[in-house]
């Protein structure tokens, strides 16, 4: 327990309100299992409802550790991810803007960033509530 007591304290007292995550505007690939806890799933939920560029993958039968559990699932989605976020480097970039102005969304041409539902740590438990 003393090795994570410092995220338990980023849990509870983080200062980042949920709405920053809007500002996240890289194209995010978001992963969660169909075994994830509860409260995992709580905050996998609250973080990509506001990311405004975020592909969800959920695993079916993985849990917190999909990456070590179910790495020939988890490592294809990671490979693809970023070949798939390419075309905003090239032609289809006003195909992609159009697509995000009509679901109220700002376009934006950046570096792809990978998180995982279960690791995120700036919800703070208060967001859950």
């Amino acid at each position: 327990m003393r090795t994570v007591k410092s995220e338990w304290h980023a849990a509870f007292y983080e200062p980042t309100p949920l709405r920053a995550f809007a500002a996240v505007t890289v194209p995010t690939l978001f992963l969660t299992g169909t075994k994830s806890k509860a409260s995992a799933l709580a905050v996998a939920r609250l973080v990509t409802s506001v990311l405004p560029r975020v592909r969800i993958e959920e695993i079916e039968g993985a849990g917190h550790m999909a990456p070590v559990t179910h790495p020939d699932t988890v490592n294809p989605l990671i490979e693809r991810f970023p070949e798939a976020t390419q075309p905003l480097l090239a032609g289809d970039a006003p195909k992609e803007a159009a697509h995000l102005k009509r679901n109220g969304r700002q376009p934006s041409v950046e570096a792809p960033f990978l998180a995982q539902g279960d690791l995120v740590a700036n919800v703070t438990a208060r967001d859950l509530l």
